[in-house]
């Protein structure tokens, strides 16, 4: 039986409502990158940047896509998709994980989407995210993206939608691997709606399900509703994709028991899911620069284990200075 791997023998969880600490991430804690475009020369490559590209009908549905500019061969993009509660956020609080994405070789590419705000579902979401892969796929001739393979990673509520997403929908482009910081896994989870501010969880949980429960007491008596089972990554697991899961002992917003149950079930059916714990941290994951060091040399690894096993990458080294 496969038995997920966690850095250290201690369970937890998460949800969504702050982001991953800025302050941790930069290229002093993200591993540095050996993909040069000229080895002798300190000069670094361009940097091409195209802001609020329009990827659907919504003025939500914009897109923000980085890359090197001494790209020569395609290369997969990196989806990322910020958190905020699905009530608030913007791609641009993604912004932290650029440099390390472009350095590594990918397309850095962040989306904003509908949220509760605009009266958006969790199903309105995943459209959303469709969408954007669509346009990705479609729209995009000019830019160095391969696109018959991509990879997404979320922050808290993203993380949620990346990997239930992945997990339960059909892309418009093979999803390749998940990185999902802090996520909310199992709505019917019992501690889940009392853990931290139940009126705030409960109202958060009936916009974006669609449903009107009134308390908690609703549910134990009268089970959970279909929505609540559709909108958890942990009902989806028999289809899950290659996922990486950072997660916080102290997190304040979501139970220890969601990842528990997540990861009892991972192991259960050998479901191709690894954690990595951060025994200090919190919601932000702030207080685990090791940890974090290792989440991050472990996604890039895997990714270019798995998505430049068939070419190998080419520059054009003849670039000048870092423009943004």
């Amino acid at each position: 039986m496969y038995t997920p791997k966690i850095s250290i023998l201690l369970l937890t969880v998460v949800l969504t409502g702050c982001h991953v600490s800025n302050s941790l991430i930069s290229t002093s804690i993200l591993p540095s990158s050996n993909l040069t475009s000229n080895p002798g020369s300190i000069a670094s490559p361009s940097i091409i940047t195209e802001h609020n590209i329009i990827y659907g009908f919504n003025e939500s549905h914009t897109l923000d896509i980085s890359y090197r500019g001494d790209l020569i061969s395609p290369v997969p993009a990196v989806l990322m998709i910020h958190g905020g509660s699905w009530i608030s956020g913007d791609k641009s609080n993604m912004l932290k994980y650029r440099t390390a994405i472009i350095q590594e070789g990918y397309v850095y590419a962040s989306m904003n989407y509908r949220l509760i705000t605009n009266q958006a579902t969790y199903l309105d979401m995943l459209e959303d995210i469709e969408l954007a892969i669509a346009y990705i796929k479609t729209q995009t001739l000019g830019i160095p993206i391969d696109t018959t393979q991509i990879v997404l990673a979320g922050e808290s509520a993203g993380a949620h939608l990346a990997m239930l997403f992945s997990y339960r929908n059909t892309s418009p482009i093979v999803i390749k691997f998940i990185l999902a910081l802090v996520p909310p896994l199992d709505f019917t989870d019992p501690n889940y709606i009392n853990f931290g501010n139940t009126t705030n969880q409960l109202f958060l949980a009936n916009q974006l399900m669609q449903t009107n429960i009134m308390n908690a007491n609703e549910l134990l008596e009268n089970g959970y509703p279909q929505s609540w089972y559709d909108a958890s990554p942990i009902h989806f697991l028999e289809t899950a994709i290659p996922t990486l899961i950072g997660y916080g002992v102290l997190d304040e917003l979501i139970p220890q028991s969601n990842y528990v149950r997540f990861l009892e079930k991972v192991g259960e059916i050998n479901a191709p899911v690894e954690a990595i714990l951060f025994a200090n941290s919190g919601h932000a994951l702030d207080n685990d620069p090791i940890q974090l060091e290792e989440l991050f040399n472990s996604f890039f690894l895997s990714i270019k284990n798995i998505t430049y096993q068939s070419y190998p990458l080419t520059f054009n080294t003849h670039m000048g200075i870092l423009t943004i």
